[in-house]
């Protein structure tokens, strides 16, 4: 019985992620496995935004029957929405495609999809065989899960109650996480600390999978997969498949929301400029860190604007989506006067965060060896940079995002992140996938850039 209700809970995300993301993405040269890979971080937002407007916004307990009949009705809607814009020879296509794909694997790419195989499959026998036992997961993501769980609501009126605004010593922390735990227990009708895993190794397998359909644009498949399994071997990224913190599912919207603006660059489609903004949205709800990731974007884009690449117009309705998919978050954190840093006090400069910095990303053996193959690559690769704006672009809004966080870290209070290798290693993390896309990016051929999905070369 655990089985089937877990694959209903699953479906539950899947099913409305899939008919969002296809009515977004209307052609059909989109593979599968990238349509699924959306889907599921769609789907989470999908159904856990629901979920917050009806307890923390309307401040009513959850009437589970009435919130399935709910998203029963808007499935209906969007199977609709999708079947008009659907293409009817989109099976035939996706069959094609599949077998191209399989055309182009010889023996060096079968080894490296089995080191990828290797690698899910240990990141799988953790999750499904060890219980969330992280400081902050027990004491915060999952704590709240069980708060939701066990009262079906959440305190929101009696500031001297433990439970007030979910409990915790972080009420400032955005919900996704926490409620799509709770949305498995209610489903599955029990709480059970091993099935939480399970949405987190989602997320390790989805992000692998989006990272991959965007390097088969630029670089080779072999070489691809070599920049995925780079990414699905660092033991860090591996850690957070099979535990319940917020930073690996950041680093999958952000990765989102970064790939379609590169998608933009190549194209100029106005709806890959829409997921982008959809998807960076998407991220305050995840984590208050987003901040940072969505401010370097609109510097960037600023600085596009004034260079005459993108018209005002568009950069003023890239932000209105943005705004909107953070909107009720926004409300609630309003309403109830939550700032956006964990930590108080004045700010001052801390220049003792540099002796630990470098450490953090060379020192610490939570990437391998990743950070010095990047650094390498922007050295050996700089005079190609330089001449190509989209490359450009890539490194310096990336390079911009570290500046942000070690300025976060310099000037307040969470320079003890950086002191005792706690959040700044989880900050790092939350960047890192995008690290690989762009020396993905930079490898390839800026002429071979489709930017349709795997096996679109």
């Amino acid at each position: 019985m655990i089985i089937i209700n877990l694959a209903i809970f699953f479906i539950s995300i899947f099913v409305p992620g899939y008919f969002l993301v296809g009515i977004f993405l209307r052609e059909n040269k989109f593979s599968l496995l990238f349509r699924l890979a959306l889907a599921y971080g769609v789907g989470v937002y999908f159904i856990t935004i629901q979920i917050f407007i009806w307890i923390f916004l309307f401040k009513l307990n959850l009437d589970v029957y009435w919130f399935w009949l709910l998203v029963l009705i808007e499935n209906v809607i969007l199977a609709d929405m999708y079947q008009r814009g659907f293409v009817r020879n989109e099976k035939i296509y996706v069959a094609k495609k599949i077998a191209h794909l399989l055309e182009r694997i010889r023996l060096k790419e079968a080894l490296m999809l089995l080191f990828i195989f290797i690698q899910i499959s240990m990141v799988a026998f953790n999750a499904f065989s060890r219980p969330v036992a992280t400081y902050d997961s027990v004491t915060m993501w999952a704590f709240r899960a069980k708060l939701l769980y066990s009262s079906q609501g959440v305190e929101l009126t009696d500031s001297d109650s433990f439970e007030y605004l979910g409990g915790g010593s972080h009420p400032n922390y955005p919900w996704l996480v926490s409620i799509v735990q709770f949305w498995m227990h209610d489903v599955i009708g029990e709480y059970n600390d091993v099935y939480i895993n399970f949405i987190f190794f989602g997320y390790y397998v989805a992000t692998l999978i989006v990272l991959s359909c965007l390097l088969i644009n630029f670089v080779s498949l072999f070489y691809s997969l070599v920049l995925v399994f780079f990414l699905s071997s660092m033991p860090l990224f591996f850690y957070h498949g099979f535990n319940a913190y917020a930073d690996l599912i950041l680093s999958y919207y952000i990765l989102c929301g970064f790939g379609f603006l590169l998608m933009w660059q190549q194209r100029r489609r106005m709806i890959f400029l829409y997921l982008s903004a959809i998807f960076y949205g998407i991220s305050f709800f995840v984590k208050s860190e987003s901040i940072i990731f969505v401010f370097a974007v609109f510097i960037m884009l600023m600085l596009m604007s004034r260079l005459g690449d993108l018209k005002c117009r568009l950069l003023l309705r890239y932000f209105i989506v943005v705004f909107l998919m953070a909107l009720p978050w926004e409300i609630f954190k309003f309403k109830y006067d939550l700032g956006i840093m964990n930590e108080g006090g004045e700010l001052g400069l801390h220049y003792e965060i540099f002796q630990n910095i470098l450490p953090a990303y060379f020192l610490t053996n939570s990437f391998n060896v990743w950070w010095y193959i990047f650094f390498i690559i922007f050295l050996v690769y700089f005079k190609k940079i330089m001449c190509d704006k989209n490359l450009i672009f890539a490194w310096a809004y990336l390079f911009l995002v570290i500046l942000l966080f070690f300025a976060v870290y310099l000037f307040t209070n969470s320079y003890w992140a950086v002191l005792n290798y706690t959040a700044i290693v989880r900050n790092i993390l939350t960047y890192t996938p995008i690290s690989v896309l762009i020396v993905g990016v930079t490898f390839g051929n800026e002429s071979r850039g489709d930017m349709e999905g795997l096996g679109s070369k």
